[in-house]
């Protein structure tokens, strides 16, 4: 998991658990992968949260359809599992963390699931990609990104119809899952979160190949695809990170309330 995508995420997941005024909160991760939510977004969060005086104490189940959540910290407990149909009583979690996990064909399988592990007063935080339309960049982007779509499509202008096309797409999963969510009883809120990062130019990422990091020194994470430029803002021995992605809570609390409390984060 990406640095910048840390430091986009971790202060409004931080947030939204400080908003749940739970000593101890219950955390279920689904599509949990090879633990990467307790190995790299967990102590971020808590880095977030002592920063603002904040001593939660966290119990976390990850959950995969495949068994990769071997991988998992000790600490984390692992269970292979569907997201359709997990294997925990009703209101059992305050809080459910995922990640690209909410697709327009599953909703009306996956967010009643949501809801009915979902405590009383407890949220879903779920992250997802999104696409940097409009952007200066976006050709120096398409081009460098692996498996890059001008090189299927051959020109800059249908790579940008194709990133428009994704962005709808996803503008359109998030507004389906929010009315969906809205007629199984849950209240919902939707954003755009970015982060950057400065790191090693010796930072390696599985992602990365395909990127020539002797010339790209600033690596982008959008809408699921990475892709690089040269920049020379950048020191010499640092590689910079960015990340831009939709967060979408849903909630069995108030999200008014959830997202006034967001807007009054400290730094």
């Amino acid at each position: 998991m990406a640095p910048a995508y840390n430091e986009a995420i971790a202060p409004f997941l931080a947030g939204t658990i400080g908003f749940l005024k739970r000593p101890r909160v219950r955390v279920l991760v689904v599509g949990g992968g090879t633990g990467v939510f307790s190995r790299d977004l967990l102590p971020a969060v808590r880095r977030c949260l002592q920063r603002w005086g904040q001593n939660v104490q966290f119990s976390v189940v990850e959950t995969d359809i495949e068994s990769v959540v071997r991988e998992a910290p000790a600490s984390s407990h692992r269970v292979q599992a569907n997201f359709h149909q997990l294997p925990f009583r009703d209101g059992s979690f305050d809080l459910i963390v995922g990640q690209s996990m909410i697709h327009q064909g599953e909703m009306q399988k996956s967010i009643p699931e949501i809801g009915r592990v979902m405590a009383t007063g407890g949220c879903f935080f779920h992250t997802q990609d999104s696409t940097p339309v409009g952007s200066a960049h976006v050709g120096e982007w398409m081009r460098r990104t692996q498996n890059s779509p001008v090189k299927r499509l051959g020109d800059q202008e249908n790579a940008r119809e194709w990133m428009e096309h994704n962005a709808r797409i996803h503008s359109e999963t998030s507004q389906a899952a929010v009315e969906l969510a809205k007629r199984h009883g849950l209240s919902s809120i939707a954003f755009i979160a970015k982060g950057d990062a400065v790191v090693s130019k010796n930072h390696r990422i599985g992602q990365m190949q395909g990127i020539n990091l002797d010339t790209a020194n600033h690596v982008f994470y959008y809408h699921g695809g990475i892709s690089g430029r040269t920049d020379p803002s950048v020191p010499a021995d640092k590689k910079k990170l960015d990340y831009a992605g939709t967060v979408i809570i849903l909630a069995k609390t108030s999200t008014t309330a959830l997202a006034h409390h967001l807007k009054q984060l400290p730094d």
